[in-house]
């Protein structure tokens, strides 16, 4: 079976992913800065998808960026077909066994030097093919809008539907520890 353009209406995917990037990081300068793409390249995106839809997918204001209605439904399929292509894509290189990928950790410039980066470095040098994407930021924002996959952050939280879990363990524990919860971020075991 020949396989047409892909997708089929001639959008390209970075127009997909600025889409996806906007709609998570609820504006076009933190989804610009998220894809480390220029804000140009992005609003050009989405201005593009939107035209060869025929759909506005997010209203825009000075501050932010609204997913309509109708981009909000878009939303949810086409993230939904970007995971299933990162696991397709992470099932085909997860044959040797190793920890490969990326993790976007988040916290306070304190804990993170002091707590992450040396348990980070002791990891990295068993686990070669990990890399980590460290933002540093005092204030709480929810990890999805920033596209972080762990966020570290102490003392209440502000209401959020997200969970959280104590890192005493992280903070008090052994490197094994911390390994085998890096681990278990990496492969869910």
């Amino acid at each position: 079976m020949e396989m047409k353009e892909f997708p089929s209406n001639g959008a390209k995917l970075h127009d997909y992913e600025a889409f996806i990037a906007i709609v998570d990081a609820g504006n076009l300068t933190r989804a610009a800065a998220n894809l480390r793409r220029s804000l140009q390249s992005v609003s050009r995106s989405l201005a593009a998808l939107e035209a060869l839809l025929g759909v506005v997918l997010i209203r825009r204001t000075t501050r932010t960026s609204q997913p309509t209605e109708a981009g909000l439904a878009f939303h949810q399929r086409v993230s939904a077909s970007f995971r299933e292509i990162a696991l397709a894509e992470a099932d085909l290189s997860d044959t040797s066994g190793t920890l490969r990928g990326t993790l976007c950790v988040a916290g306070s410039a304190f804990f993170v030097g002091h707590h992450v980066v040396p348990i980070i470095r002791d990891f990295s040098l068993q686990h070669p093919g990990v890399k980590f994407d460290l933002r540093i930021s005092e204030e709480f924002t929810e990890p999805t809008r920033a596209g972080v996959d762990l966020m570290i952050r102490s003392g209440p939280l502000p209401p959020s539907p997200m969970k959280s879990r104590s890192g005493s363990c992280i903070l008090h524990g052994s490197f094994s520890q911390a390994s085998t919860i890096l681990s278990f971020i990496f492969d869910g075991s």
